[in-house]
């Protein structure tokens, strides 16, 4: 089947529908949009019962991700009291969605600062319209920076969050055409095995991440975890997390 057969074939489903109406688009003409994903014609994302502005220079939420927040806020609640200062740090944010969303699950925490830091500008336009948006000016700081290299040593964190590019470089081809053909390359290949930015990230995780501090991450299920796979300090442990269905997809990492 070639390009032009399969856009021809496209089988709209009910969320898909429901999503354009619900943005106010009618479902007339549906051939006109080709196999181009329903949230970059609508501009909008649906990410924890929030709605976010996206467009091509991020990446589309993934219902997996909203697991990889309730997993950081769960830990923030065991391990902070609401008057606590917490510092929390978002890399590789994309349109925001994970900082904000922890940002707004976490209001009761008096002293709360979080930083949403990514290497693009075009995408940090797009989450700095979301940050102001949820009018979350004053907890809330984009920041352009590859990782954490543009974030002055002298900041520490409690938390890191990151979902990173994390497509292994073997499956880049097998992706399927409405993220091949619409989705930002740049956020979706991991390299070689999927955590190259990952290893980049912990190495420099260790002048920002406070002693006793986490580093949450979303991770391909075909890859390996190890402690070398990921570079760890030898004094840092990791725990993997399951999602929903059992396959690996969380990383937990802590600071000793």
């Amino acid at each position: 089947m070639n390009r032009h057969q399969q856009i021809q074939n496209r089988i709209w489903f009910a969320a898909e529908k429901n999503h354009l109406l619900k943005h106010g688009f009618n479902l007339d003409n549906l051939d006109q949009y080709a196999d181009t994903p329903v949230e970059y014609i609508t501009g909008k994302a649906e990410f924890l019962g929030h709605t976010f502005k996206v467009n091509s220079d991020v990446l589309i939420p993934r219902v997996d991700t909203e697991e990889l927040v309730r997993l950081a806020k769960q830990d923030v609640k065991e391990n902070f009291a609401i008057n606590d200062l917490l510092k929390i740090v978002d890399v590789g944010t994309g349109s925001g969605v994970i900082g904000i969303s922890l940002a707004l699950e976490l209001a009761e925490f008096s002293h709360l600062e979080i930083c949403l830091a990514d290497v693009s500008s075009p995408a940090l336009a797009v989450c700095q319209q979301n940050v102001n948006t949820f009018e979350l000016k004053e907890k809330v700081k984009v920041r352009q920076s590859d990782l954490l290299s543009k974030i002055p040593a002298i900041e520490k964190f409690f938390m890191i969050v990151a979902n990173l590019p994390y497509i292994p470089a073997q499956f880049m081809t097998d992706l399927p055409l409405s993220v091949a053909d619409y989705e930002p390359m740049l956020a979706l290949d991991g390299g070689c095995d999927g955590l190259e930015l990952v290893r980049k990230l912990v190495k420099q995780a260790t002048e920002h991440l406070l002693k006793g501090g986490i580093i949450w991450l979303e991770v391909d299920e075909r890859v390996e975890i190890t402690a070398e796979s990921l570079a760890l300090p030898k004094n840092w442990k990791f725990e993997i997390q399951n999602d929903q269905f059992g396959k690996q997809r969380f990383v937990r990492i802590k600071s000793y």
